[in-house]
């Protein structure tokens, strides 16, 4: 109560009417004492005049100096005012009493300052208000007597304690008259103060549209339509904060990057769902710059952005459990202030890590696979020139060796087009319903000559029942003869390669067994990729390009079917081709089309082995 502004204007009110009195009053009081003193001083000089001091003088060298002195002030003692509050003393030259107009007092006389002035012959007449008494000490000239005059106060006592009472009664109307008026006053200072407090509190709560009543068109009335003013600003303001916050929320929230950001001490102030996702952050694990970024291996710390005004934008590219991420590090700068803290952006390059990888391992593998051939054409070819042609035999071996060597960059280039039409959705297919079962027998009975030539038995079992197929039957042909002459070129001699079909559900199963030497469990996922070999070296003597199981893949995709490989080491190796009996939203052509793929070049290939 007593700590509002109200009941501190009151204060000071009455204190200041306080101080006004009490001063005026101790000034009056002062002034009294000093006046009544001073008149004390001007009516004893005024009474001893020449006649008086001679007198005395002459009483002073009498028989009884003492008895004619007294004798003397008791006629002229009205002159001097002597009452029962005033009197004179007869004081030797030492300051000892010897006769006073008072009642045995005067023995008990202090040796006053005007006592002492007058002991060494000087007239004692200092005026001392703050002395108990009004004296006065005069040297009776030529004699060793001195007369002393001195009165009590009472009476300026009495005239005091009327004026400290009149004091008083003035103290205490004045104070009840300043409560009153800083009452009034104050109150007329603090409605209005009071009105604009509920209005701030209500601006706290979020509470902008309601305005304050206006109770004075003076300062205070200013102030209170200046703080409505200012509570709309506010509340456009915070509008359109809260919107932009909402905007910048949303947008982070939904990039496809994840945004962190910290602020000086280190400390995780943003961090949006896909950062947390992506590096497996709780919503309530506390995240450290420094620590955090010594745990995911970058050697970053904070201060560097801080305090380095050399340090900008930092990149780097970090490994997180299988996935490559690129972050990308910058100061948070506002104006000219120092650096306020970092933000940081992670960005998932692990699809983009394997492409880029797959990409130069592809374009590595095709400058080899066409390189080897044309060193050996290039070599052959030198040869045969630098021989001009007179070893007739060696000069045929070796032009045999440079065709074959051109049919086989002949190959690589084929199926590097039909991978690359497939890629870009280019190639022609020319659907048409076709028995499997005749493809399937064309193709064993085919592929026996190569398989007799490395004492393979070849074998093709199929039920009676064998629906017939929808699909592009120049690459259904393709992609069986890829998968069964691989068989035949891994089996080693003597081996037994096994063709196997099956109706199953709507769906034809191929198997393709064999017991050759089978693969390795960690090359079996790879084994569909352009240009991979489990044994380069093999491979190549073998004549293959590293890209007939890739195509293959391609066309039991684009045919809504699926190709699946399972192996052990010198034990064998089953693939499965899965083919569905109908194309789903396909156009199927008359059975009797052909298609615009031929396949003799394969078959001519296999005639070579």
């Amino acid at each position: 109560m007593f700590k509002s502004i109200q009941w501190k204007l009151v204060g000071v009110f009455l204190l200041l009417v306080l101080s006004v009195i009490l001063v005026s009053g101790t000034v009056m009081i002062n002034s009294v004492s000093e006046f009544y003193h001073r008149d004390f001083v001007k009516q004893i000089r005024q009474g001893l005049t020449e006649d008086v001091t001679k007198q005395l003088k002459v009483a002073a060298r009498s028989d009884s100096p003492v008895e004619q002195m007294m004798e003397c002030m008791s006629i002229y003692s009205s002159r001097f005012g002597i009452d029962s509050y005033r009197n004179y003393y007869i004081l030797d030259e030492n300051g000892a009493y010897l006769a006073g107009s008072g009642d045995g007092d005067g023995e008990q006389l202090e040796r006053t300052e005007n006592i002492l002035a007058a002991m060494d012959g000087t007239v004692g007449d200092a005026v001392k208000v703050e002395q108990g008494v009004m004296d006065y000490a005069y040297p009776i000239e030529g004699t060793s007597y001195l007369l002393y005059l001195r009165d009590t106060k009472e009476e300026i006592y009495e005239i005091t304690r009327n004026v400290f009472l009149v004091m008083l009664k003035a103290l205490l109307a004045g104070a009840l008259i300043a409560i009153l008026l800083a009452l009034v006053m104050s109150k007329a200072i603090t409605q209005p103060l009071t009105a604009l407090t509920k209005r701030v509190q209500r601006l706290a709560q979020g509470e902008y549209d309601s305005r304050s009543e206006v109770l004075a068109s003076d300062e205070l009335g200013e102030l209170t339509n200046a703080f409505d003013d200012m509570a709309q600003t506010i509340r456009s303001t915070q509008q359109a904060k809260a919107e932009e916050e909402d905007k910048k929320e949303t947008i982070i929230q939904n990039i496809t990057d994840g945004v962190m950001s910290f602020d000086r001490d280190g400390q995780m102030i943003l961090c949006n769902s896909v950062a947390r996702k992506m590096l497996h952050l709780s919503d309530d694990k506390p995240v450290v710059f420094d620590s955090f970024f010594r745990s995911m291996g970058v050697p970053v710390r904070l201060g560097q952005f801080l305090y380095l005004e050399s340090q900008g934008t930092m990149e780097r590219i970090v490994e997180f459990e299988g996935s490559y991420l690129a972050v990308t590090l910058a100061p948070i700068k506002i104006e000219d202030e120092k650096n306020t803290g970092v933000v940081v952006t992670w960005r998932d390059m692990t699809e983009r890590q394997k492409l880029d990888d797959l990409r130069k391992e592809f374009v590595a593998n095709v400058s080899h696979e066409l390189k080897t051939p044309l060193t050996t054409i290039k070599t052959y070819s030198e040869t045969i020139l630098d021989d001009n042609l007179e070893n007739r035999d060696m000069a045929v071996s070796f032009l045999e060796t440079i065709n074959r060597e051109t049919d086989r960059m002949n190959g690589i280039v084929r199926d590097l087009l039909t991978l690359s039409q497939m890629d870009y959705n280019k190639i022609s297919w020319r659907k048409t319903r076709f028995s499997i079962d005749d493809l399937l027998s064309e193709l064993t009975e085919t592929l026996s000559v190569p398989a007799r030539k490395h004492q393979h038995t070849l074998t093709y079992m199929a039920p009676e029942n064998l629906p017939d197929i929808e699909g592009d039957r120049g690459r259904i042909q393709q992609l069986l003869i890829n998968i069964m002459s691989n068989a035949i070129k891994y089996t080693p001699n003597g081996g037994t390669i096994r063709i196997v079909a099956m109706y199953r559900g709507n769906e034809v199963q191929i198997q393709v067994k064999d017991n050759g030497i089978g693969i390795p469990q960690e090359d079996l996922e790879r084994l569909f990729e352009r240009f991979y070999r489990v044994d380069k070296a093999r491979s190549r003597e073998k004549g293959g390009t590293g890209l007939g199981l890739s195509i293959a893949k391609e066309i039991a995709d684009a045919h809504g079917g699926n190709i699946t490989i399972e192996s052990k080491v010198q034990v064998g190796t089953t693939v499965t081709i899965t083919l569905p009996v109908k194309q789903e939203g396909s156009e199927v052509v008359v059975e009797e089309a052909k298609s615009r793929y031929d396949a003799s070049e394969l078959l001519e290939d296999i005639d070579q082995w």
